[in-house]
């Protein structure tokens, strides 16, 4: 399967085998793909925990899953809730949730490039936004925000801080479960709407091994 991803502003095309090759290199070595170089480990999850803590904070009927109103309040799961469902019944069961995370843990991938596409209402790239990622609670400290600016083509390189990398050379994002926030300040003022960054309505899944695309399209700025 053939899929395109904007990097650096240029439109590249990959299939899924390379971009499991990009995957297989940042988890496999510290510094490239030499077979002698140590083995990445990607960050330690408790999917059983971390499945109970989403549960105590967002199931208010307390029938162990998420519906479509209480996937509402976590935009992550409501951006990944096709993905997750796997019986396909409309909501995210607690088990549902920990198999996922399970699929995170089990690929043994550290990190993942993620370019994130941001455009306006007008449907043009917006340039000089800062994006976030921010780890959902319910994961626990083991995630880390990652962090980019869009360029004049609105694109972000999203990763996290060099201290948490596994060598200066690698960026990018470990998987997980993401609230998104945008945020373009001019002369002292946000510019882009609260929905949007403060109380960011934006959420996303980074995955294994997938094409690292992320549009958002903002309606307010």
């Amino acid at each position: 399967m053939k899929a395109y991803y904007f990097n650096g502003g240029l439109l590249a095309l990959v299939t899924k085998r390379t971009t499991f090759y990009v995957g297989v290199c940042l988890l496999g070595t510290a510094v490239g793909c030499s077979h002698r170089a140590a083995r990445l480990e990607p960050p330690t999850l408790d999917s059983a925990a971390a499945a109970s803590a989403a549960m105590a904070a967002h199931d208010t009927n307390g029938d162990a899953a998420l519906d479509e109103n209480e996937l509402q309040t976590v935009p992550s799961l409501f951006a990944a809730r096709a993905d997750i469902d796997k019986d396909g019944n409309g909501i995210i069961s607690q088990q549902e949730l920990a198999s996922r995370i399970n699929f995170w843990q089990e690929s043994r991938v550290a990190i993942m490039p993620a370019y994130c596409r941001v455009t306006a209402k007008n449907g043009l790239p917006l340039a000089g936004a800062k994006v976030t990622f921010e780890p959902e609670p319910f994961l626990g400290d083991a995630l880390h925000m990652a962090t980019g600016v869009t360029g004049t083509d609105g694109v972000a390189s999203m990763t996290v801080a060099e201290e948490f990398r596994p060598s200066p050379r690698i960026s990018g994002v470990c998987c997980g479960l993401y609230r998104v926030r945008i945020s373009r300040m001019k002369n002292g003022k946000e510019t882009v709407e609260s929905r949007y960054n403060v109380d960011t309505m934006l959420g996303t899944e980074v995955v294994p091994n997938a094409v690292p695309n992320y549009f958002f399209r903002l309606t307010g700025d």
